[in-house]
C-alpha cells in the first residue's frame, strides 16, 4: 500500500501536551486514559505497551511520549518521523522495485 506523507509532519518534534484538547497529543492522552492498566509503580506504568482496541498495529508505549523526573512523570520530547520507523508504522519496499515508484511527500495538509 502506499502512503502520501506530510513531510513537514513526520520531521516535526513533539512533546505531549497534557492539556491539549485537539490533535495527536490530546488522541494519545485520550488513548492511555481509555487502555492503560494502573500499576503499583510509575516505571511499570510507562514501561506498558497501549493497545488501542487490541490492535497491535495501533499499539505504543508510554515510555515513548513520558519520562521519570523526580518521581512523578513528564512529556518527553520526540521527532515523529524517528518514532514511526522505529515502531514499524512507516516502512518501505526494500527490494529491486525500491526506487520505481517514488514516495510522494504532500505539502501543507
Amino acid at each position: 500500500m502506499h502512503w502520501n506523507i506530510d513531510k513537514d509532519f513526520v520531521n516535526t518534534d513533539l512533546l505531549v501536551d497534557l492539556t491539549a484538547t485537539d490533535g495527536v497529543s490530546a488522541f494519545l492522552k485520550h488513548m492511555e486514559d481509555l487502555y492503560s492498566e494502573r500499576h503499583e509503580n510509575l516505571e511499570d506504568y510507562i514501561n506498558q505497551t497501549i493497545y488501542i482496541a487490541g490492535c497491535p498495529q495501533l499499539a505504543f508505549k508510554l515510555s515513548d511520549f513520558y519520562k521519570i523526573e523526580n518521581g512523578e512523570i513528564f512529556p518527553k520530547q520526540f521527532r515523529i518521523g524517528a518514532w514511526l520507523l522505529k515502531n514499524k508504522k512507516l516502512q518501505t519496499d526494500t527490494t529491486e522495485r525500491v526506487f520505481e515508484n517514488p514516495f510522494v511527500f504532500a505539502n501543507g495538509v
